[in-house]
């Protein structure tokens, strides 16, 4: 009886390190095929495609520095051009600043929770603008009556996600201009 119960555990020890090392595997393998020259256009592409705006990223890489189990998302020098303004009338959009169509420019997703160790935006600006009719840069995500959604009719939403550590490296100004009063401030320096 012993005999027999030791016999079950090793066998079901042996498949849960197979289990194990078949996901290490696959992850490993996936960070080395998804290397950044391929993994950037399919991001970039997907996130072009969700969003009213126009997405530029430099590079997106995966990888397991420090250690093996975190794994890293690196993104460089993102860039996010809001379409929000595109319907305004020429008139309407003389009153808004230059500088109002680049929503973020900096240098993350799977369903359930995300949680992030650290999130370190190295020199970011940020540049919020109101309309007088209240559209915002910031709006960016398509009306639900534009949204293709090929298999589901179910709205996308942002799963729940947490974040251990934000730290801004760098950081440039954030500015902030609402047109229907004038109202305009820009904060240049931030800490940590």
């Amino acid at each position: 009886m012993r005999r027999r119960f030791v016999n079950v555990l090793f066998v079901l020890a042996m498949i849960v390190m197979a289990l194990v090392l078949t996901v290490s595997a696959t992850l490993i393998c996936c960070v080395k095929i998804l290397h950044p020259g391929r993994l950037t256009p399919i991001v970039e592409r997907y996130v072009n495609n969700i969003l009213d705006a126009d997405v530029d990223i430099a590079r997106v890489e995966l990888s397991f520095k420090p250690a093996f189990p975190v794994l890293r998302v690196e993104i460089d020098s993102l860039t996010v051009m809001s379409h929000a303004f595109d319907s305004l009338s020429a008139a309407e959009r003389a009153t808004l600043p230059q500088w109002s169509d680049s929503l973020f420019v900096g240098a993350f997703l799977r369903k359930g929770l995300i949680s992030v160790h650290d999130v370190e935006l190295v020199k970011p600006a940020l540049n919020i603008v109101l309309s007088a009719g209240g559209t915002g840069n910031f709006d960016i995500y398509h009306s639900a009556d534009t949204v293709s959604t090929p298999e589901s009719d179910a709205p996308a939403a942002i799963p729940p996600f947490s974040i251990d550590r934000f730290a801004f490296v760098e950081p440039r100004e954030i500015r902030y201009f609402n047109a229907l009063d004038s109202v305009a401030a820009t904060v240049l320096l931030l800490h940590d």
